[in-house]
């Protein structure tokens, strides 16, 4: 992380995965392969209100030794501010995922560097980013036709 050849260690705060928020500050001193994965960074996408945001690769080893791979997008909070952005937009995934809203990201957690001066968001790559979209305009206002409301 912040483009260093030395790894950086990250601990889950939060998980999605039964729709509960679980945040732990319990950082084990041994992991066995399948109980972390590697998160490789592979681009700066975009720059938003909670941070830098990168393509990332994930790689998962399984009990069976056998790794495995996803494309994810990786959101990385520094300042106190933005890492409490990125903190309430990981509650907000959370809620939409409790009351079962479709077409949204898959987030596998919220994690903190081990020095505690960084917060990251990972999740699945959705596609083009709001921004990204002919219909948006400059001032923030989405033009759409009545094609797109309803799709």
């Amino acid at each position: 992380m912040f483009n260093s050849p030395a790894p950086a260690v990250l601990h889950r705060v939060g998980r999605l995965s039964d729709g509960q928020p679980r945040f732990t500050n319990r950082k084990e001193r041994k992991y066995r392969p399948e109980d972390y994965f590697r998160l490789t960074l592979t681009s700066e996408v975009a720059e938003g209100a909670t941070g830098k945001v990168h393509d990332a690769k994930i790689e998962v080893q399984a009990s069976d030794c056998r790794v495995y791979s996803c494309e994810a997008v990786v959101k990385i909070a520094l300042g106190n501010k933005e890492r409490e952005k990125l903190r309430h937009e990981y509650a907000v995934y959370r809620y939409m995922m409790v009351n079962k809203v479709n077409h949204v990201a898959s987030v596998y957690g919220l994690f903190e560097d081990a020095a505690n001066e960084a917060t990251v968001l990972a999740m699945s790559h959705a596609g083009t980013s709001l921004a990204e979209q002919p219909h948006y305009t400059e001032h923030g206002q989405v033009s759409l036709t009545e094609e797109q409301k309803w799709a």
